[in-house]
Order: structure tokens, then C-alpha cells, then sequence
């Protein structure tokens, strides 16, 4: 996170303009790295800043994980049938991963159903497809075919390298395996994160 402010840093010196992008990214950083209340405050001020919604999905998970949960949910219905295809697909799984960390797997189902159901793919989309479907057991996991492939990492540390390690080991079988996953740290499973990947 660190090396991402200093390239942050050096791109502000040389392209010191772009002051939407600059705030983005300190969001982003903030977000990761489990600061939700200086995530919202940035978040904010880009969704304010900017004409296209180009932080609100993250804006929604950091208003969730900072314990606005309701805020963060009806936002994220909100994005999730927005015009971009872009934004409501990323809003889209986002939404799932929520939906499914309040214990309500039918309706993640259902909206993981809605994504799957449009065109739009790429690895924001992907992950947030894994991070929903890992984010409860019960649920089945993904086709193999129409959205790429699973994430191999885990965006939120905040469960440390044996979480990463499971998150791991759930991706790779989770394409072929019906089974409930087992951590490869050893014992249960750790929760993943809900977070689409930055």
C-alpha cells in the first residue's frame, strides 16, 4: 500500500492536474487497508468531484465495512441498475458479496444471476463474482465458462497470510469441486472479503 502512495506521489509531481484520481487512490489505499472512516471522507469527495460514479461501488463497501450498512446496501441496489455496464456490474457483485455476509444467500443467488445474465466481464468483476460465491459455503460455486477465472488473491488483508493462503486454496477448487472448501493453512476456513478488487 505504501508503494502504491509513493507512485501516487510521483504521478501528482509530474501530472499534478488529475486531482480526482490522486483522492481515488488514497481512498483505495485507505479502504484496503481496513481505514474505512478516511475512506469514506476521500470517497466522498471524488463521488462529489467527479461526473461519472467512478468510486461510488467502493464508496458503498467502505460506508458497509465502516458499520453503515444500510447505507452502504442501498447504494449499491442503486449503482447496480445504473446505465454503465461498467458500474453496474462491479455494483452488481459487490451487492452479492453484501447480500451474502447478511446471511441472505437466495438473494445474492439471485443478483450473482443478474450479473451473470449481461455481457459485461472483466477482473473486477471476476473477483467479485469469487468473493461473493466463497462468501458463503452453502452457496454453489461459479461456471466455469463466461466470466474468466476465479481471483487468486485476497484484496482486504485484514486476516492475514493464512487467510490469503485459504482464499488461495478455495479458488483453485471452487471451478471444479462442489465440496465445502478447507483452509490450507489448516483448520477452518477463513471469511473472505467481500471487497471488489482494486
Amino acid at each position: 500500500m505504501e508503494e502504491a502512495l509513493i507512485a501516487m506521489e510521483r504521478a501528482r509531481r509530474l501530472h499534478g492536474t488529475d486531482v480526482i484520481e490522486a483522492l481515488r487512490i488514497e481512498a483505495l489505499v485507505a479502504l484496503f487497508s481496513g481505514k474505512f472512516a478516511p475512506a469514506v471522507a476521500r470517497l466522498e469527495d471524488v463521488s462529489r468531484l467527479s461526473s461519472q460514479p467512478i468510486g461510488d461501488t467502493y464508496l458503498a463497501l467502505a460506508y458497509y465495512y465502516s458499520g453503515s450498512g444500510a447505507r452502504g446496501r442501498s447504494l449499491l441496489e442503486s449503482l447496480a441498475s445504473h446505465s454503465s455496464a461498467t458500474t453496474s456490474a462491479r455494483a452488481g457483485v459487490s451487492l452479492a458479496g453484501v447480500l451474502a455476509a447478511q446471511g441472505d444467500a437466495a438473494g445474492a443467488r439471485a443478483q450473482l444471476d443478474r450479473v451473470l445474465a449481461r455481457p459485461y466481464r472483466d477482473h473486477h468483476v471476476a473477483y467479485g463474482l469469487g468473493a461473493a460465491y466463497m462468501r458463503s459455503w452453502a452457496m454453489p460455486p461459479p461456471p466455469a465458462a463466461g466470466f474468466g477465472l476465479l481471483p487468486t488473491r485476497a484484496s482486504l488483508a485484514c486476516h492475514g497470510s493464512s487467510a490469503i493462503r485459504c482464499w488461495n486454496r478455495f479458488a483453485a477448487i471452487a471451478s471444479t469441486s462442489s465440496s465445502s472448501p478447507t483452509c490450507a493453512a489448516g483448520g477452518t476456513p477463513h471469511s473472505p472479503p467481500i471487497i471488489v478488487d482494486g
